[in-house]
């Protein structure tokens, strides 16, 4: 979390490229949902980009899907996980610089 922490500008989203992870122990699940956790009281979003019908398959099959798609921002890229990112920077962008009285 120190990299979090001490990033000079506040981060939004933080993603981490799953495509390479092919099988995950309960261990690594905890060390995920903890880092979810530390991250969402920062108010920061955790990406898992890659993987993600594995991902929601394996949830469902645990009855975790809502909680995941609640709690995770899943990609099945880390492409399609960037163009997400921009678009929500743009989506922020606007509702910050929108002329003041404008309906939102």
């Amino acid at each position: 979390m120190s990299l979090v922490d001490g990033n000079p500008s506040p981060l939004k989203w933080v993603v981490i490229d799953v495509t390479t992870i092919s099988q995950i122990d309960a261990a690594g699940e905890q060390a995920m949902w903890q880092l979810q956790q530390a991250l969402a009281e920062r108010e920061i979003r955790l990406a898992l980009a890659g993987r993600k019908r594995q991902i929601e398959r394996r949830a469902q099959m645990q009855g975790q899907l809502e909680r995941v798609k609640r709690d995770f921002l899943l990609f099945s890229t880390l492409k399609r996980a960037r163009i997400a990112y921009e678009n929500d920077l743009q989506a922020q962008h606007d509702l910050n610089h929108r002329p003041e009285g404008a309906a939102p």
